[in-house]
């Protein structure tokens, strides 16, 4: 045993243990980079890190050797965050570019509407063509009623009196694709024909489907028009987008159409539902947009209410939009 001397240093007591003193020995570089071999530990100590970090390729975003305990940066400073008016801005700009954006969006959907409508009335009056020709040359008529089937048959439906009163396939939608395109993308509201899966256009009753019950006009008949009577059919309206105040209809009507009632003509009107007028498909096969809606000229007052200008109106003050030519 080794003797240790007292703090006087007189004498070493016996038994007595000394204690060396703790000394904590800093890491060396070799340890904190955890270097793998004898010699690269010596190289680490001798020559620093940097030789290492070169021959290792410590750069871009590879990741470097993790460090021993004890090895670590004190007092690193945190990264900055963003401050509370940073992100107002950034709030406020995009809430600013929504409200710029949003308008668009809207006129490109309501412009996608219009283009499905005019297509929806391309493919009705090929479907009346389709049926002249297995129809003597005569268009559909617009509407009559069935007594031994107790049945209601118009253009579009045909719908039984009783019972459930569910509408089926009318006379063009053997001709058309599927009833689908009798439906107006843009009209929303109701269907004021019992029974209908689709609603939304109308069809020139006065001059061209004519039907039962239809007065005598002009020399015209119950009988529907020939496809030969249309002396221009480029200018002949066969359907479009029907309304009034109550809603759509399906039996279009010429302002000066004397072989109904004029509450009845009113309730035959045009709905001028998209952003530019309403559409109209022409007996040659084309759609086009009209912009400008009329009214009848002399009108009473109560049938002016039903019609609901200028939400809805005629073609044309007369009847050269709906005439055979």
């Amino acid at each position: 045993m080794n003797p240790t001397w007292t703090r006087k240093g007189s004498r070493p007591k016996r038994g007595a243990r000394s204690k060396a003193p703790v000394v904590r020995r800093a890491p060396q570089a070799s340890e904190c980079f955890g270097a793998a071999t004898a010699r690269e530990r010596t190289r680490i100590d001798t020559e620093g890190i940097a030789p290492l970090r070169a021959r290792l390729g410590h750069a871009g975003d590879a990741k470097p050797p993790a460090r021993s305990a004890g090895c670590g940066r004190r007092g690193v400073k945190p990264q900055p965050a963003f401050s509370l008016i940073e992100v107002l801005v950034v709030v406020a700009i995009i809430a600013l570019l929504i409200s710029l954006l949003l308008p668009s969006f809207a006129r490109a959907r309501a412009q996608a509407r219009s283009v499905q409508c005019a297509s929806n009335l391309r493919q009705i009056v090929t479907a009346m063509s389709a049926y002249s020709h297995d129809y003597a040359d005569r268009f559909p008529i617009a509407q009559y009623v069935d007594e031994q089937h107790r049945e209601f048959v118009a253009w579009d439906t045909i719908t039984p009196w009783s019972g459930e009163r569910r509408a089926r396939a009318g006379l063009i939608w053997e001709f058309a694709d599927g009833g689908e395109v009798q439906q107006c993308p843009v009209y929303e509201g109701p269907n004021l024909s019992l029974g209908d899966p689709f609603t939304g256009y109308n069809y020139n009753t006065t001059y061209i489907g004519r039907g039962q019950n239809e007065g005598p006009f002009h020399g015209m008949d119950e009988s529907p028009a020939m496809t030969a009577q249309l002396r221009s059919p480029a200018g002949t309206a066969l359907c479009g987008d029907g309304g009034y105040r109550a809603g759509a209809n399906k039996f279009m009507r010429a302002p000066l159409d004397e072989g109904v009632s004029e509450g009845t003509v009113h309730a035959g009107a045009q709905a001028f539902r998209h952003a530019k007028g309403t559409r109209v498909g022409f007996g040659d096969g084309h759609a086009a947009a009209k912009l400008q809606p009329f009214r009848k000229p002399g009108a009473l007052p109560e049938n002016e209410a039903l019609l609901n200008w200028p939400a809805n109106g005629f073609l044309s003050g007369d009847d050269r939009l709906y005439s055979r030519g």
